[in-house]
């Protein structure tokens, strides 16, 4: 009889002790996962990592930079507040899109030839989940340059220092005898010399003074075309 009076009493403890048990289980169930962090998995342009440690080159200058996310990216903070390209210190306009855990930038005009560029995305880019880039990450890389003669610097001051520099990429020396190089009022306002002749992977500088048109700081478009008149190049700003 003592031994069913002990077990009656050990009932209310063991019942405890399975209820509590139950509601702990039950608690942990109910707890929700952590949030995955978010970090970048890749940038790239075309086949080129831009997300190497080191300054990516040859870089195309019309392909967008593709960022691709270890989980999804809230749209909203894919902005050009949180995502800026560069070149140097002025900033280069450029369209953003997000999708899933991809985000891709496209600059709104081509890129300049053979030119360093800075992409950086801040930390206030964030998951689905809120959670943001541990950091701030800055990949910087140089743009390709094409297999042509080409406008290679374009100095654009109000002052005597304004000058149009053409570098030749196209594999053999080029006779630019004939051509014209003009700006957005005359397409072909200057007519080079006979004569002139720029060899494979060397540069030819126009002064100001040379060309004889100014070159506006902004909504400028150069033209170069070759004897023919076919336009070889254009460069704006």
């Amino acid at each position: 009889m003592d031994k069913q009076i002990n077990k009656m009493k050990k009932l209310p403890t063991l019942i405890s002790l399975i209820i509590m048990t139950l509601v702990i289980v039950s608690c942990k169930k109910d707890d929700p996962e952590p949030a995955p962090p978010l970090s970048i998995v890749s940038i790239k342009s075309g086949t080129i990592d831009l997300n190497t440690g080191t300054a990516a080159t040859k870089v195309s200058f019309t392909l967008p930079i593709v960022i691709v996310f270890s989980t999804k990216v809230d749209a909203a903070t894919a902005t050009s507040s949180n995502i800026s390209l560069k070149q140097g210190t002025s900033s280069i306009n450029i369209a953003i899109s997000a999708t899933e855990s991809t985000i891709t930038i496209t600059p709104t005009a081509n890129l300049n030839f053979g030119v360093g560029y800075s992409l950086t995305i801040s930390s206030a880019v964030k998951s689905d989940k809120g959670v943001a880039l541990s950091s701030q990450i800055s990949v910087s890389f140089t743009t390709d340059e094409p297999s042509k003669v080409y406008f290679s610097i374009v100095v654009a001051t109000p002052t005597d220092s304004e000058s149009i520099t053409l570098k030749n990429n196209s594999g053999t020396d080029q006779d630019i005898a004939g051509w014209t190089i003009g700006d957005t009022n005359d397409p072909v306002a200057y007519k080079i010399p006979n004569g002139t002749v720029i060899k494979q992977g060397e540069t030819k500088l126009f002064s100001h003074t040379t060309l004889g048109f100014a070159i506006n700081d902004s909504g400028e478009i150069l033209h170069l075309k070759n004897v023919s008149g076919t336009e070889i190049d254009t460069w704006t700003n």
